[in-house]
């Protein structure tokens, strides 16, 4: 889970649509910043414009069976938790 120290450092963001998507791996992240599995709750930092990892770049996931990569947790999707503000 990602922790901060200070509310004034952080904007909560209503009706943005990119946190309301789970993305499959190997999609490219719309912003950069905190990506969490929906399955487990790894948490990694992803910047704009790169591909999200596929399940052997997840700690808990990388030691799936079979095509696809499946652990207990099932096949991972991502979630943006927490975004990169620009400027």
């Amino acid at each position: 889970m990602a922790l901060y120290r200070y509310n004034d450092h952080l904007v909560r963001l209503k009706g943005c649509a990119d946190f309301e998507i789970s993305y499959e791996p190997q999609t490219v992240a719309p912003r950069s910043g905190i990506y969490r599995c929906d399955k487990c709750g790894y948490e990694i930092i992803v910047e704009e414009s790169t591909s999200l990892p596929n399940e052997g770049s997840c700690s808990r996931h990388g030691r799936g069976i079979g095509p696809p990569l499946r652990s207990a947790f099932g096949e991972v999707t991502w979630s943006l938790i927490a975004a990169i503000q620009p400027g």
